[in-house]
This record gives C-alpha cells, sequence and structure tokens, in this order.
C-alpha cells in the first residue's frame, strides 16, 4: 500500500517555492523477493517506510514548458533523509 501526498506553496517570487513531500509504504507480502530469491519457498517480508521532505523548489516558467529542480531534507524513521530531483510541468491551459 503506498501513500504519498505533497504540496507545493509558492513563495514571494514566481521562481522559488517550498515543497512538502510526504510518503508512506506499507508491505506485508513482498512477491518480487519471493520470485527473485526464493522461488517455490513459502516466505514473506513485510515492513513499513514514512518520509516528510521539505525544501525549496526553482521553477522557470515559460509559456510552453515549465522546468523545475528541487532539494527536499527531512527524515524516514530515526534517520536523515534527503532528495534531488526534477522535471518538467507542461501547462494544459493558459
Amino acid at each position: 500500500m503506498h501513500r504519498t501526498f505533497s504540496v507545493t506553496k509558492r513563495a514571494a517570487t514566481k521562481a522559488m517555492s517550498t515543497k512538502m513531500d510526504l510518503q508512506g509504504v506499507r508491505e506485508s507480502d513482498n512477491q518480487l523477493f519471493r520470485v527473485l530469491f526464493s522461488p517455490g519457498a513459502n516466505r514473506s517480508a513485510q515492513g513499513n517506510l514514512f518520509t516528510d521532505l521539505f525544501g525549496p523548489q526553482v521553477k522557470f516558467r515559460t509559456p510552453k514548458v515549465q522546468p523545475f529542480a528541487h532539494l527536499p531534507f527531512g527524515s524516514t524513521h530515526d534517520a536523515f533523509a534527503s532528495g534531488l530531483g526534477g522535471g518538467i510541468d507542461v501547462p494544459l491551459t493558459s
């Protein structure tokens, strides 16, 4: 079961915003593990992972495409977490 929640809050400028990304994954039976590592065996794996990341996002707004990059920091269980990412938003309406 995967749960993802993301919020982007635009700051005072159009190019800079703050992004919050909350994710949760709960797996009670990992079929891929059984197929790859123990075919035919009756084994299961379980685990939970929850992350909360916050950080800046920079977006370059143009009429046709809007490339962006973000660098969030946060935590996962008792550890530090960070991410580096980006993408392109394509506006469907003007």
